[in-house]
């Protein structure tokens, strides 16, 4: 399958340490024994993660001229992405920086540019939001429940479904003159949420393409979400484990959407 990824390109960078006292400065933590660790982020990490499913991948976007985009391009070589990367000496490529004592995130630096670029929403296939995106999407709109907030979204941008993403009560799949589908979460320890919403769009849309309908392919998406929030930082899933998950569970992809069907479970 091929695909063609246009979006906010990220490097997600961490910053480890352990805490070896209190700044006599101010009342903050010392963090020593630093060590970083660099990931792609954003629409990098979509195409990441496609490529972990064994896709083709093409990935459109803008960098800046600096040591996080040309990680971010060394990255996408690397893992066999065809890049066509606009490089803009104007604004940074836009950075978060993670500063973690052990497995705790103290704070989070974000170096990016405000300056917007163009997009387009209208007539997508499928929005996958989260909870704070509808929030934000909606503020000049309906001040009710997630399905009124999810109508409404779905008739201003003429998409084909919704899937607001994910939480920890699961995900919610909205389609036009058809039932809420709600997918719990699946059981399992959360680790890092970070780069979750990536992995269930590049899952997603993969599933989709594969010819999946559209509750199929949000299923197989929430399994990829209960995968990758198990694992430390911005990560990708790889076909295998996504397999073994679904032998885990002991559920063919033909029998779980048709239990979504009937939209039971909350919509929070």
């Amino acid at each position: 399958m091929r695909f063609l990824v246009v979006g906010d390109i990220m490097c997600d960078t961490y910053l480890f340490g352990h805490v070896s006292g209190i700044s006599p400065e101010a009342p903050v933590p010392v963090l020593t024994g630093n060590k970083r660790r660099r990931c792609l982020g954003g629409a990098a990490n979509v195409a990441a993660n496609l490529r972990a499913l064994d896709c083709e991948v093409h990935l459109v976007g803008a960098i800046g001229d600096d040591v996080a985009g040309r990680y971010v391009r060394e990255q996408l070589r690397a893992l066999g992405v065809a890049e066509l990367l606009l490089e803009d000496a104007g604004r940074p490529t836009t950075e978060k920086t993670r500063i973690m004592a052990g497995h705790r995130q103290l704070v989070r630096l974000d170096r990016e540019s405000r300056r917007p670029l163009p997009t387009r929403y209208r007539d997508a296939t499928v929005l996958t939001p989260n909870l704070a995106e509808v929030r934000h999407a909606t503020r000049d709109g309906p001040e009710s429940s997630l399905a009124s907030a999810a109508e409404w979204l779905l008739r201003q941008s003429e998409a084909q479904a919704l899937l607001v993403t994910p939480g920890e009560a699961g995900m919610s799949l909205f389609q036009p003159a058809a039932a809420p589908q709600h997918l719990p979460a699946h059981t399992r320890d959360v680790f890092d949420v970070t780069g979750a919403g990536d992995t269930v769009i590049a899952t997603l849309a993969a599933a989709a393409v594969g010819g999946l309908s559209h509750a199929e392919a949000a299923w197989l998406a929430n399994a990829a979400a209960g995968i990758v929030v198990g694992k430390a930082g911005t990560a990708v899933v790889y076909r295998d484990e996504l397999e073994d998950q679904l032998q885990a569970q002991g559920r063919d992809m033909a029998e779980q959407p048709a239990k979504a069907r009937d939209g039971s479970g909350p919509i929070t």
